[in-house]
């Protein structure tokens, strides 16, 4: 499953999946992408992109803009913040 059941530590070898924008919305955008994002920010990955995920990917965008990666900090996975992703660290 790629996690450590329990513990909430999850490992990144799997595979990014395809893209697709991500942002809050209305019903909440869910499913296996919005997973692989949750894992990757660190959030609780219950496959629903509310606000507790919105926040996790603003921490996250926050902390990668000093890497050259020149992230904007709103929350949405965009093309950039999704790329920034998929590159191992």
């Amino acid at each position: 499953r790629g996690d450590f059941e329990g513990l909430g530590f999850y490992t990144y070898n799997e595979p990014a999946p395809r893209y697709r924008l991500l942002k809050l919305r209305r019903p909440y955008t869910r499913g296996a992408f919005v997973r692989w994002v949750q894992k990757r920010v660190g959030a609780n990955p219950d496959g629903v992109y509310g606000p507790l995920t919105k926040a996790a990917v603003l921490v996250w965008q926050r902390s990668h803009r000093g890497r050259g990666e020149h992230l904007t900090a709103d929350g949405i996975v965009g093309p950039k913040t999704f790329a920034a992703m998929k590159e191992p660290y």
